[in-house]
């Protein structure tokens, strides 16, 4: 502390190191570790459930929610890029669309890995085009993603988070980001430690990540391998 001695400098000090924590959090929230993309399930108290255990590569094996994935209507869909991307994978991408689609509920958020996503541009080389300026949805450019991609009305991104060869198809009318009202990314009370001269606060969060139907969502397997 005495190297960020008086009071605006202790205050610039500690705005930062909120700030920093703020954004260490998001991405732990974010990740594939403790956050939305881990292989955690409901049972797991210290991680949020994630897409690995709620969108299954093997659907019809296992329980979600207490509820066994055996019943047809708690299945999510799955598709495999059977061959490479640049002979199936538009294909495939197509087919777990439809299997998704039901009457007006479609997806409406597309995650890829980046191995996946680069694939998808890569087989669309010859016929994509970019809108200057930026025509993506207001919800990607609030969320700092200008480059999302439009796929059949859906907000199409990737991330670092997905596992490889995972993509996953959401449609967010049945998907539930719930957190304690009390647990909001709540700034705990700071403390000094013992062997520094220096203080330290935690960021509180508790929250689960929930579904109320499976068949709206999918899995695309095996789209990393482009040819």
């Amino acid at each position: 502390m005495l190297k960020n001695a008086g009071d605006a400098q202790i205050v610039n000090l500690v705005k930062a190191r909120i700030e920093a924590g703020i954004i260490s959090q998001a991405n732990r929230l974010g990740g594939s570790v403790i956050g939305i993309f881990s292989n955690a399930t409901e049972s797991d108290l210290t991680r949020i459930t994630g897409f690995q255990s709620l969108i299954s590569n093997t659907p019809t094996a296992g329980t979600v929610g207490n509820i066994a994935r055996s019943n047809s209507w708690w299945q999510n869909q799955r598709d495999a890029v059977g061959t490479n991307f640049t002979t199936d994978g538009i294909i495939s991408m197509r087919t777990l669309w439809f299997l998704c689609s039901f009457g007006s509920d479609v997806p409406d958020i597309i995650a890829f890995n980046r191995s996946t996503f680069e694939n998808y541009e890569r087989a669309l080389q010859a016929t994509l085009s970019y809108n200057l300026p930026s025509t993506a949805p207001q919800a990607a450019l609030d969320l700092g993603l200008p480059n999302a991609m439009n796929y059949k009305g859906a907000m199409m991104v990737y991330d670092d988070g997905v596992p490889a060869n995972r993509g996953y198809y959401i449609n967010s009318k049945y998907l539930h980001y719930v957190v304690h009202e009390s647990r909001d990314s709540e700034l705990g009370d700071f403390a000094t430690t013992i062997d520094q001269d220096g203080i330290f606060g935690h960021i509180w969060w508790a929250g689960e990540l929930c579904f109320d139907a499976m068949r709206y969502h999918g899995l695309l397997a095996d789209g990393d391998t482009f040819s």
